[in-house]
């Protein structure tokens, strides 16, 4: 079953180009895929043993930052990050974490971390949490310089992001929690736009 699923995705990563930003993949239980050099390589050792959801992130030019499943920040040395607890998420949430640039962050210093919870937490203690980690911090290794701030209540296991239609924003969407609702949560320059 799992040679299927890596087949699957590597068959659908291979009709994408690979950018920079996208060239590592960070999975749970400590595997990865890198892209760096156009073709995908397998490799092992990563710090995310999660069972579901993780998100990872690299710089414009490919080199790896960090990545995340919902519950800690890890480096780029595959340590917890300073700061970097008590996310809010879930090991065990399908679209538990999100990562996102900063729009117009021409020094690539600051990027914002989506958490959700697990279905079993929506018991109005689970929401869709934000925070920021800060690149320059730590010698280079990041630092979550924000607790995490509850922008949505009782949401389900999914987050999603797609560009604003001006193609500088970032448009941040989630499901409430077992009603029809959808929330959408807009990030500028400035981070989140409080009247989206």
């Amino acid at each position: 079953m799992l040679r299927i699923i890596a087949i699957s995705i590597l068959f659908s990563v291979s009709v994408l180009e690979i950018s920079g930003q996208n060239s590592t993949w960070i999975f749970g239980w400590g595997g990865s895929v890198s892209f760096e050099d156009g073709v995908p390589v397998m490799g092992s050792g990563g710090p995310i043993f999660s069972a579901e959801g993780t998100a990872c992130v690299s710089d414009i030019d490919g080199n790896f930052l960090f990545s995340s499943d919902g519950v800690f920040i890890y480096d780029r040395n595959g340590n917890v990050m300073e700061g970097g607890t008590g996310l809010m998420g879930h090991e065990s949430s399908t679209q538990g974490v999100l990562i996102a640039p900063r729009p117009f962050d021409t020094e690539n210093r600051f990027y914002h971390v989506f958490t959700a919870p697990a279905q079993d937490n929506l018991n109005g203690t689970g929401g869709l949490y934000h925070s920021v980690v800060d690149m320059q911090q730590n010698n280079g290794l990041g630092q979550m310089i924000t607790e995490p701030e509850l922008l949505v209540s009782n949401v389900g296991e999914k987050i999603h992001a797609t560009m604003h239609a001006d193609g500088n924003r970032i448009w941040v969407i989630t499901h409430k929690g077992n009603t029809n609702e959808f929330h959408a949560i807009l990030l500028s320059c400035d981070g989140i736009d409080s009247n989206s």
